[in-house]
């Protein structure tokens, strides 16, 4: 029974990392492009909420679309070599995020705990994705995986598994994964931290855009 065992173990060791299985909290951060050392690039690390095992495929696809449309848009474009991208992706026990109004609408334990709002329901048109509690924590355990990235040269943008239109921006950025407009968010939510940049249009109890200087364009 022991050999038995041991050709187990040793068949499951010969396993590529995608085929053997992965538990809720388990990470892998993945090399998308390098260009320099960490200390003298800004380190845009792309981080998955509510994406199970057998998701994460489905994860990569998007960051690639997402990341695909965000080099065709200046100054993006013409900044790309400074850079550096990672994704990490980290294995959810439960596929979406809290309070989503197109999904049930109802908590989910997330490992970053993306959240349309902490408490269910959320209104239809909840559109800004938050962290709920245990989630900055969380970015700054999986971000520490990556030698020489500190809060001084980092980008971290969130992609919560939905097709719900919602982001927000900010040094930790998060956009919708799945949805049509996600890769639009993207660039738009990572404009207010890499570019200072405001909205041009008002909302919520602001009444009023920003100023000239400060616009973000959708």
């Amino acid at each position: 029974m022991k050999r038995v065992a041991v050709l187990v173990a040793l068949a499951l060791l010969a396993l590529p990392a995608a085929a053997r299985a992965q538990a809720p909290g388990d990470a892998t951060v993945v090399p998308i492009q390098v260009t320099g050392p960490p200390d003298q690039r800004l380190n845009l690390l792309i981080m998955g909420d509510g994406y199970q095992a057998g998701e994460m495929q489905k994860f990569r696809d998007q960051v690639d679309k997402h990341l695909n449309i965000q080099w065709s848009i200046e100054p993006y474009k013409s900044y790309r070599d400074y850079f550096n991208v990672y994704r990490i992706e980290v294995v959810s026990g439960v596929s979406g995020i809290t309070c989503d109004p197109d999904d049930g609408n109802v908590q989910r334990n997330t490992v970053f705990h993306l959240q349309y709002q902490a408490t269910c329901p959320a209104p239809f048109d909840a559109r800004g994705i938050t962290l709920g509690t245990g989630g900055n924590a969380a970015v700054e355990k999986y971000a520490a995986m990556i030698p020489g990235v500190t809060t001084a040269n980092r980008q971290v943008l969130l992609l919560a598994n939905t097709n719900t239109y919602g982001g927000i921006g900010g040094t930790l950025a998060t956009t919708s994964g799945g949805a049509p407009q996600g890769p639009l968010i993207s660039p738009h939510e990572l404009g207010h931290s890499l570019g200072g940049l405001q909205d041009e249009y008002p909302y919520s109890a602001r009444n009023v855009p920003g100023t000239p200087s400060q616009v973000v364009y959708n």
